[in-house]
């Protein structure tokens, strides 16, 4: 647990003791194990942060808001912020 809790800086007790919670209620058989579930959690972050970047290098390119939108099929509003911020 303190393991997860160090490389996971992000998580607080409330959290891990919900994801347990969750976990613990009669599905033991459908349910993945706490470190599958922050596992999992940690790579939609981060393929969530690199379609971010992608999209911020095709603004710089030109591409328009909508082409960047439809490609990364990321929500309008997350790029919109990318053009501001640029």
């Amino acid at each position: 647990m303190k393991y997860i809790i160090n490389v996971r800086g992000d998580l607080t007790l409330e959290k891990i003791v919900k994801i347990d919670k969750e976990h613990s209620m009669g599905r033991s058989d459908l349910i993945m194990t706490l470190a599958e579930q922050l596992r999992s959690e940690g790579m939609e972050i981060g393929m969530e942060k690199e379609k971010l970047r992608t999209a911020r290098k095709m603004l710089m390119k030109g591409m328009s808001v909508d082409d960047v939108v439809e490609l990364t099929e990321l929500p309008k509003e997350n790029v919109l912020k990318l053009t501001i911020k640029s």
